[in-house]
């Protein structure tokens, strides 16, 4: 089909005879808005090319496919450094905390006043080792060590012979008296004067305890008797 030329009239032209426009490029282009046919096929050689590589153009549908992986492996990424942040937390935790203190075992009818100690604690008792203050009394042959049982003085007096401890130790059960039993320091001054003293004992060991309610005075008599 021939091409249709715009014809436009001048007066000033010879005789008013019409004269043909030229057509522009900016007009043809309006014309015609799709893509030139060189144009088109690029673009039809590269689609080739990309499916002979393996490759396919990008799509509306691929591209959200391809941000919903990304997504979810930054959130896989993201759980596992969560996880280790709290893995971290945790061992920083326990090496901060103190070790846990296991009581040394225990010779038979040998304890000391360190086992005696860890067996309040044992009966659930708040327990810690005095200082200076030792107790002396006419029934008994050993002097009575300190031990403090919740705000409360604990007199142990502790037999170690190394093969009659526990026999040295029961003769001298038997022979007390709890009754008159009264307690002083080494220069003669009295010790829990007006007091009650419980008397608890258990494998080498007789303990004294002054006050107290009956409550603390079971727990200790039960870590006394429970005594290698």
């Amino acid at each position: 089909m021939a091409e249709k030329v715009a014809t436009t009239y001048h007066p000033l032209q010879r005789g008013g005879i019409a004269t043909r426009a030229a057509p522009t490029a900016a007009r043809l282009s309006t014309l015609d808005p799709r893509p030139s046919p060189r144009k088109r096929w690029k673009e039809q050689q590269t689609q080739v090319q990309q499916v002979q590589h393996g490759q396919q153009a990008p799509t509306p549908k691929r591209r959200r496919r391809r941000g919903a992986h990304i997504l979810s492996t930054l959130l896989f990424l993201t759980a596992i450094a969560f996880a280790g942040i709290a893995v971290w937390i945790y061992l920083d935790e326990e090496r901060d905390q103190p070790p846990e203190r296991v009581p040394p075992e225990v010779t038979p009818g040998q304890n000391d006043l360190l086992s005696v100690r860890n067996a309040l604690e044992g009966a659930g008792l708040e327990a810690a080792i005095g200082r200076g203050t030792s107790a002396l009394t006419d029934q008994l042959e050993r002097p009575g060590q300190l031990i403090e049982v919740e705000g409360l003085d604990l007199y142990v007096f502790i037999y170690n012979a190394p093969e009659t401890s526990v026999e040295e130790r029961q003769a001298a059960s038997d022979a007390l008296d709890p009754a008159a039993l009264t307690l002083e320091t080494r220069s003669g001054q009295p010790i829990a004067e007006g007091l009650p003293l419980r008397v608890s004992s258990g494998s080498n060991v007789i303990a004294v305890l002054a006050g107290g309610d009956d409550e603390v005075a079971a727990k200790v008599q039960q870590a006394i008797e429970g005594l290698t």
